[in-house]
């Protein structure tokens, strides 16, 4: 064999060698790339699902709040217990609120809790968005101390439902004790007659009896004991009053106005006489002198004109301003006049 064969044998192994090496390297790079391009693509995969299912949980609705049943307008008499049953759709285990307005703003005075969370809808299969559930609600026992008042029932927003604000419930107060419309109306504030005139505060509220009305009256009365008698004089106790102006004082600690009479106008002269008109009002009740209580009004007259004016304290006894003093004295003497009329403030129905 020639050199030149040798040579060309030579190369053409070579070559052949070459690409047998080529080939491997080529098998081992896939081999070694595959893995990666798996992971890498597992990874894309599971990226994807996750953002479906965020994109899933964005689009689902949230189960719709209901609560049925609160009216938005009420009447309830004081002393009683304030309470209503509400029925509220979808609850999840929310409490629902009760809140008050007080002062422009809404404060909470109650929490009640509800069922249907998600632990009782895990083991419950028929739990879902339309499940409802009655709810008691009790207002606080000091409902009744203003004669209205504003509230209303809030649930909020969780992951399973919407949050919900009722309408305003408008919530008037109706007096335990009330005299019957055609008598003169109690109320718990009496307005001010006048920047300089003293006007004596209220002692009731809407929760009290007529027993409790009456002794807010003689208590007041009583503040003015020993005080000098002043004609057309109504002030505050220590000042002095007349037997009307000491009435109409102890009246309005009761939460009775006996207007047109007030202690502005008692001061003029022409109205010295106050307890001629007092004597005269339709909407006191009228009563004879046997079956006279504690806390009406005895009037006394000379020649047929009603002059004077007292608070009858029970066995036989009054309350007055005769000149002198506010004193306590024997009712029926003589002394003051002829006792003529004897008028209810706090009729009993």
């Amino acid at each position: 064999m020639t050199k030149m064969t040798e040579r060309k044998m030579l190369k053409t192994d070579s070559k052949k060698l070459q690409k047998k090496l080529c080939v491997l390297l080529t098998v081992l790079m896939m081999m070694t790339m595959v893995p990666g391009m798996a992971f890498a693509e597992g990874e894309a995969e599971e990226q994807n699902q996750t953002q479906e299912h965020q994109e899933q949980q964005q689009t689902q609705e949230k189960a719709k709040t209901a609560i049925s049943g609160f009216k938005v307008k009420t009447t309830k008499r004081a002393r009683s217990v304030m309470s209503v049953i509400v029925t509220v759709t979808a609850p999840y285990g929310r409490d629902v609120l009760l809140e008050q307005k007080v002062k422009s703003k809404w404060s909470v005075k109650g929490r009640f809790p509800s069922a249907g969370g998600a632990s009782e809808q895990s083991a419950d299969e028929n739990n879902g968005p339309d499940e409802t559930q009655n709810i008691k609600v009790v207002f606080p026992n000091t409902w009744w101390k203003k004669d209205m008042t504003k509230w209303r029932l809030r649930i909020e927003e969780n992951d399973q439902a919407e949050a919900l604000t009722t309408n305003v419930m408008t919530l008037k107060t109706k007096r335990f004790y009330q005299n019957p419309k055609k008598y003169v109306q109690i109320k718990n504030k009496i307005s001010k007659h006048g920047k300089h005139y003293y006007t004596y505060p209220v002692k009731v509220n809407n929760a009290s009896t007529r027993k409790q009305h009456v002794e807010a009256m003689i208590k007041a009365a009583k503040k003015y004991l020993g005080d000098p008698y002043i004609v057309c004089r109504s002030g505050r106790p220590g000042k002095g009053v007349d037997c009307s102006g000491l009435v109409m004082q102890a009246c309005y600690a009761a939460g009775v106005d006996l207007w047109p009479s007030n202690p502005y106008r008692h001061r003029f002269p022409k109205y010295e006489y106050e307890s001629t008109r007092i004597a005269k009002m339709k909407n006191l009740k009228t009563v004879p002198y046997s079956k006279a209580k504690r806390g009406d009004l005895i009037f006394y007259s000379k020649h047929g004109t009603v002059m004077h004016i007292a608070i009858y304290l029970g066995k036989g006894k009054i309350i007055h301003s005769w000149p002198g003093r506010v004193q306590i004295s024997r009712a029926n003497t003589g002394r003051f006049g002829h006792l003529s009329k004897v008028k209810r403030v706090f009729v009993t129905k």
